[in-house]
């Protein structure tokens, strides 16, 4: 069964949406659109942030959904980023054995990628998403107006998963070098969310529980999340990929993988969406990345995957943490 993705432009599909349902959000979201919430039956409203992407929260937001009396024909609601996103259906999926729930994201970076594919979950020991279950929201409903609310950082988060999805897809590409270099808060991202958002859907119709194509959505994710690990996710998960993008295109072309020219391209895109760019790859090396990626769930034999990209083609490399310490330190050498 496939999620029901719906883009629009108008809040006043979301308020209909809302109505007599069991809404979960953040106090972000909360204050920015109060009014939004007035038809939901109950709204839980939780910090904002991964740090509170947790267990401990989730059970909080399961005592609150039992005290509304929820039952197995109910439906929960998740109206936020990722964050939200992830906890709510985590929830939705361990209530009762699984309820419905819906995604109405709120940040770029949910809207064209993480509010859809089903992955729920939260965060343990620091390690992201390393509990959580496979659970399709029902329906998945896209409001763009939302990003016009959003603070710059937030705009970069987004647009490093896109540019992600960019080097994948080439309607995506097209999208992306069609917005123009000031891609702010202004920025019609409409076309752009869409074919991510459409690129997403059809990689995961075709593998739902990643046993295949869909690990090449984990482009820049190995080291990315590695980063994020190590620097307690003080920035953004959309510049942690980027330099993640980054230092695994560059690790590609030593190995032969990649051309120069797209490793040369994609660090320079990378440069442009974090700034902290150079500080965050230096601070920690070679060693500590490697070492912090071999908890990555997508390793396979005590060896670290990473996915490579070219001309919207991938491949897949596996190396033992000293081969890609050593890759790294090379690279970071040469910036």
């Amino acid at each position: 069964m496939n999620s029901e993705i719906h883009m629009t432009r108008s809040f006043g599909d979301i308020y209909e949406l809302l109505k007599g349902k069991f809404v979960l959000t953040d106090d972000n979201v909360y204050s920015l659109y109060p009014s939004l919430f007035g038809s939901a039956a109950h709204v839980c409203v939780t910090e904002h942030g991964e740090d509170f992407k947790t267990l401990e929260n989730a059970g909080r937001v399961l005592a609150e959904m039992a005290t509304a009396r929820l039952d197995r024909k109910s439906a929960l609601v998740a109206v936020g980023g990722g964050v939200v996103g992830d906890l709510g259906g985590f929830a939705a999926a361990v209530y009762m054995r699984g309820v419905e729930w819906i995604n109405v994201p709120t940040t770029l970076l949910a809207q064209l990628d993480s509010s859809i594919g089903g992955k729920t979950g939260v965060d343990l020991k620091g390690y992201k998403n390393m509990v959580g279950a496979f659970h399709l929201p029902k329906k998945v409903r896209i409001c763009t107006d939302f990003i016009k609310t959003l603070p710059k950082r937030e705009i970069l988060c987004g647009l490093g998963e896109g540019f992600k999805t960019a080097l994948l897809d080439e309607t995506a590409q097209a999208e992306w070098n069609a917005l123009s270099e000031k891609k702010d808060a202004e920025t019609d991202y409409y076309p752009f969310v869409s074919a991510c958002a459409r690129f997403k859907e059809s990689v995961v119709n075709e593998d739902f529980k990643e046993g295949g194509k869909r690990k090449i959505l984990n482009l820049g994710h190995t080291v990315g999340h590695a980063l994020e690990y190590l620097d307690d996710h003080r920035l953004s998960h959309g510049e942690y990929v980027a330099v993640g993008l980054a230092a695994e295109s560059g690790v590609g072309k030593a190995l032969g993988k990649i051309s120069g020219g797209t490793a040369d391209f994609i660090r320079g895109e990378a440069e442009k969406l974090a700034p902290n760019f150079k500080r965050l790859i230096s601070s920690y090396g070679g060693e500590k990345v490697a070492e912090a990626a071999q908890a990555d769930k997508k390793n396979v034999g005590g060896k670290i995957s990473l996915m490579l990209a070219e001309n919207h083609r991938t491949s897949e490399v596996y190396l033992a943490k000293e081969e890609l310490a050593k890759e790294l330190d090379e690279w970071i050498s040469n910036l």
